[in-house]
Parts: C-alpha cells; sequence; structure tokens
C-alpha cells in the first residue's frame, strides 16, 4: 500500500510540474514585421516610385491624384521581398474608378495596370467583383472571385499566405477569396494603380515569420495536454497492475 501511495504521489507531482513548464513556454514568436507605413510625415519618397500618372501623400494617405493617357492610369511601386505571411492595409475604394489593383507580391515591375507581365499576385477591384489574380509574362488568371460592389470609402484588407501557398483575402474581417497556388515563391515590389485616378491606400502593414506565416498554438496547450493525458494514463496503469499483483 505504501508503494502504490509513493507511485501515486509521484505521478502526480510529476503531471503538475510538467503541466507548469510547458504551460510558461511563450507562444509562437510574434510575426516580423517587414515593412510597414502610414504616410503621417506627408510624403511617400524615396521608399516609392511613380511609374505613370501622379500621387500624393499629404493628407496622411497615398492616394492617385492624376492618370495620363488611354486608359488614363496612375500607378506606384516600392521594394517589398515579402512572399508568405500577412499584408494588411486599408484601401480608398472609389466607384468611379473602373479598376484598381493591388500587386501585393510580384517580380517584374510594370507601367500599366492592365499589364499581364508582373508575374506574382495582385488583388483588383472593378467596381463588381474583387478578384485574387496571378500574372505571367503572358497573361492574368483570376485564382478566386467574389462579387463586391461597396459604397466609397477605406476598407481594410487583409491577405494572408500560408507555407503550402494557400491565400486568404479578407474585406472588413470577412473572407472573399481563396485560392491554393505556387507558381511564384519570391517577390521583389508591392504596388497600387487605378484607373483613372481615386483610389488610396493607408496602414500598410507587411509581416510574416521567417517568410513563413506560422500557425501559433495556444500556448500550454496541447503540448500540456498531451503529457498530462499520458502520464495519467501510465500511472492508472501502473496502479491497476500492482493492485492486481496485490
Amino acid at each position: 500500500m505504501q508503494k502504490q501511495h509513493l507511485l501515486l504521489a509521484f505521478v502526480i507531482g510529476s503531471i503538475l510540474i510538467l503541466n507548469v513548464a510547458v504551460s510558461t513556454i511563450p507562444p509562437c514568436a510574434a510575426a516580423d514585421v517587414y515593412w510597414t507605413d502610414n504616410f503621417t510625415d506627408g510624403s511617400f519618397y524615396p521608399e516609392w516610385n511613380v511609374t505613370i500618372g501622379g500621387f500624393a501623400a499629404g493628407v496622411g494617405i497615398l492616394r492617385s491624384t492624376s492618370s495620363t493617357g488611354f486608359p488614363h492610369e496612375a500607378h506606384i511601386y516600392r521594394a517589398s521581398d515579402a512572399s508568405y505571411g500577412t499584408w494588411t492595409f486599408d484601401l480608398l475604394y472609389i466607384s468611379t474608378c473602373t479598376k484598381g489593383i493591388v500587386g501585393f507580391m510580384h517580380n517584374v515591375k510594370t507601367t500599366s495596370i492592365f499589364d499581364t507581365t508582373m508575374e506574382g499576385y495582385l488583388i483588383e477591384l472593378n467596381n463588381t467583383h474583387i478578384n485574387l489574380i496571378k500574372s505571367t509574362d503572358t497573361t492574368e488568371i483570376i485564382l478566386d472571385s467574389a462579387t463586391y460592389a461597396p459604397a466609397d470609402g477605406m476598407k481594410d484588407i487583409q491577405i494572408d499566405r500560408l507555407a503550402n501557398g494557400t491565400f486568404y483575402v479578407r474585406v472588413e474581417g470577412s473572407l472573399y477569396l481563396t485560392a491554393l497556388d505556387n507558381t511564384y515563391t519570391t517577390s521583389n515590389y508591392f504596388s497600387l494603380g487605378s484607373a483613372p485616378h481615386g483610389y488610396g491606400i493607408d496602414n500598410i502593414v507587411v509581416s510574416g515569420t521567417d517568410g513563413v506565416l506560422a500557425q501559433p498554438p495556444i500556448p500550454g496547450f496541447p503540448i500540456a495536454a498531451i503529457v498530462v493525458g499520458v502520464l495519467t494514463a501510465v500511472g492508472i496503469t501502473l496502479l491497476r497492475r500492482r493492485r492486481t499483483q496485490s
């Protein structure tokens, strides 16, 4: 009987110690921020480069202010090498524009939002739909599309790309688009464009964990639960054997 009590005390003590130890392990490190921009300084130089049209950030938001030529485009880009992780930004949606894009990861600079040579991925809004598009050197392929024709104004957009190439696109917290594609795994640029002018962008945060968006577990769980479960099962089994032998 004394041995059973000692064994039971050992099992319970081990469970408590391991549970405390595991539960104090910090969760996965917060996502590393690659770059941010909220344009509060009223400037977009030197990070951003205009390729066509005109832009201004004097009101704390980067916005296209003029268009050039037919079909009256404005386009701007900056360096961005994030290819997995999370892109969040507030997009100024203007219904009078026939097309607006955010090229959140691509490898080829372009002077036109209608150019198919971007080689990467972009979000497109065209007054009736929001599309997740893969741009190759020859064409644009819609990976997913959803009806979207909101009132003018700022829209909170979040794009997640997981390690397996799955995309999730949320607008105002609601999931609109999903797709799986691994054609492009690198990025050089982030861009904004609209035709005609009017679209704007603000509060950009581009982040990831070592280039890949991690899925952090609940701190201390389920690891602690597994440890506790295993030790409890072992302890019960040993106690039953002791009682059977006695």
